[in-house]
């Protein structure tokens, strides 16, 4: 396992919270740049060279949400872009939206996940995962959230990220 760590914690730790580093924030402030970028995006592009099924899955039910995923990151981060996006460390990545996961993961240091809702329920249908905790995409892909056993221990995270899908607030 690599060790990729920022210098600093984006949030105060002191300040009291239902669950570490969990709470609402503004869309112009959920995706970071810090300094941590090239080292962490350099181990991305690996991750997806030699282990892509580990940590990219997308059904086809999930590439329009994909799309309109990357959409939304290169109006926020990268709003000049068009056929190709300049990084901070210099690469550039060219723009596919026929593989949108795959750009994402050479674009931005988060790892994104999209649920979509089956019934009652909603269903890891896509995600570029290359840091998750203690969880496998493969594990959770195709899979129901709430009866998974993704956050078994946190069910009142999980009452209040069902709430924020419900709102579109995520």
């Amino acid at each position: 396992m690599v060790a990729i760590l920022q210098s600093s914690i984006p949030y105060d730790p002191s300040q009291t919270r239902a669950l570490p580093g969990i709470q609402p924030t503004d869309m112009s402030e959920w995706l970071h740049q810090d300094d941590a970028f090239a080292a962490q995006m350099a181990h991305r592009a690996t991750l997806l060279k030699n282990q892509r099924d580990d940590v990219l899955a997308l059904s086809t039910e999930a590439e329009p949400a994909a799309q309109e995923l990357l959409q939304l990151v290169l109006r926020q981060t990268y709003p000049e872009a068009t056929d190709c996006a300049l990084r901070l460390d210099g690469v550039r990545v060219p723009i596919d939206f026929a593989n949108p996961l795959d750009t994402l993961c050479n674009l931005v240091q988060e790892d994104f996940c999209i649920l979509q809702k089956h019934g009652d329920e909603h269903v890891l249908t896509g995600a570029i995962l290359c840091f998750p905790a203690s969880w496998l995409l493969r594990e959770k892909f195709m899979r129901p959230f709430l009866t998974s056993d993704l956050f078994v221990d946190l069910t009142g995270f999980l009452v209040c990220f069902q709430v924020w899908l419900l709102r579109g607030a995520l």
